[in-house]
């Protein structure tokens, strides 16, 4: 968004009436400043974060190495915003840098929590913004409360155990299976034995009838039916007792 609104304003005031090409070259200047500022900020915190993993010791402190990690991408968003930059540029290219570089420097135990993390905010940015445009065209609307209850849910690794078992040939792809496995049947039976908890706790009622409101249009057919039903009724009882 900072981009694009710096490249209109620099466009706005060079040209005056019609396609200007100094106003065009300039807000294509100003992009290009903007776009590089960002991406050496994103670049060198990245590069930064790598050294610091490889020749520090703060691999022996896993749960500070993780911090580090994810609290220096986070500062290369704040530091280009900061400077007037676009952060989703800079935190883009710190990614990049620290998956080639500083991922691979990191301890085992920070490996696999950096992961586990990365999977939760990856599935919360899928649940909760794609709810919200959901409910744009929706009369009944999800609410915060089942969008808590499809970020606990879900399936559990079935797509990764499906993966994993595709090929066992080696002894590290029997592990990555076992692990798979491992994750997969405590992930299942945690968060399925916490389903009816959450539920309680959440609020959301199960084993009811849906009572949401009908539409206008649709109450007015059930009235004219069951008008048309009375009709027919008294017609056959003056039948009856004509008879």
């Amino acid at each position: 968004m900072e981009l694009q609104s710096s490249i209109i304003e620099a466009y706005d005031k060079e040209q005056s009436e019609g396609f200007s090409a100094k106003a065009f070259f300039k807000a294509l200047g100003n992009f290009a400043g903007i776009f590089g500022g960002a991406f050496l900020i994103g670049s060198l915190i990245g590069m930064i974060t790598a050294l610091l993993t490889k020749y520090t010791k703060i691999r022996e402190f896993p749960l500070l190495e993780t911090a580090l990690f994810f609290l220096m991408s986070y500062a290369s968003f704040q530091t280009a915003e900061a400077t007037g930059l676009t952060g989703i540029v800079a935190v883009l290219f710190c990614g990049i840098c620290q998956a080639h570089y500083t991922y691979n420097n990191l301890s085992e135990d920070s490996k696999v929590r950096t992961k586990q993390i990365s999977i939760i905010i990856a599935r919360a940015l899928n649940v909760y913004p794609l709810s919200m445009l959901l409910n744009i065209g929706r009369r009944n609307k999800i609410s915060a409360n089942f969008m808590h209850m499809m970020m606990f849910s879900g399936l559990r690794g079935a797509i990764a155990y499906a993966l994993a078992i595709r090929n066992t040939s080696s002894e590290a792809r029997q592990h990555m299976l076992s692990a798979t496995m491992v994750i997969v049947l405590v992930t299942v039976m945690l968060c399925g034995g916490f389903v009816t908890p959450v539920l309680q706790f959440l609020q959301i009622r199960v084993g009811v009838e849906d009572d949401t409101p009908q539409p206008a249009d649709v109450r007015t057919i059930n009235l004219k039916f069951e008008k048309f039903l009375s009709l027919n009724k008294i017609n056959l009882t003056f039948e009856k007792s004509w008879d």
